[in-house]
């Protein structure tokens, strides 16, 4: 009888440990099963909010030949490993879009915002159609417009570029999808005089 006196105190410790060891098995499986939340970045620029300052004459900027003021500027990378340059450098970016695109950055001050690296040219696109939110029916009626697609560096690397654009009077034009670096130059002209 003396052997069952320490038995029951002994099984009731070791099935305290199990439990316990258990109890901690199943937090850190759980731990593990849970996926860390994706945040959104918040991407949306709302173009109503803009300061529709006087389009510039000199250089003037003429999208589908209308004189336009650059007021934003959206830049992201192409691609999984695409990065783009330092943010002092992205002026000189637009000179890849179009010749005398810097002298307008320059004189127009638009606001440069940078996005994250997109996987495609077409999510890129739609991205943008989605987060900018231009007055009226797209903006056709309104002072606004908007021109969309990839460019490529002078170092030969894709990025994605998306130009906000407003007119002194009421335009019919609307979004525009840029479906390769070359249609840049077709859309938009820079004249220095």
């Amino acid at each position: 009888m003396e052997t069952t006196g320490w038995f029951l105190p002994a099984a009731v410790m070791v099935g305290l440990m199990v439990l316990i060891s258990a109890v901690m098995l199943v937090r850190r499986w759980r731990q593990r099963r849970r996926k860390p939340k994706w945040v959104e970045p918040d991407l949306r620029i709302d173009v109503a909010r803009l300061e529709l300052r006087p389009v510039p004459e000199v250089p003037m900027l003429l999208f589908h030949g209308e004189p336009v003021r650059l007021d934003i500027v959206v830049l992201a990378p192409a691609g999984r490993t695409g990065s783009l340059p330092p943010p002092q450098s992205w002026p000189m970016l637009m000179e890849a879009v179009a010749p005398g695109l810097m002298r307008v950055v320059q004189t127009h001050e638009p606001q440069f915002v940078r996005w994250p690296s997109q996987l495609s040219v077409n999510g890129f696109i739609h991205q943008f159609f989605r987060n900018v939110v231009l007055p009226g029916d797209r903006g056709r009626g309104t002072p606004f417009c908007a021109a969309v697609g990839p460019a490529r560096g002078t170092d030969g690397q894709l990025f994605l570029v998306g130009m906000i654009m407003h007119a002194d009077h009421p335009l019919f034009l609307s979004f525009e999808e840029v479906e390769s670096e070359t249609m840049w130059r077709r859309l938009i002209e820079v004249r220095t005089s």
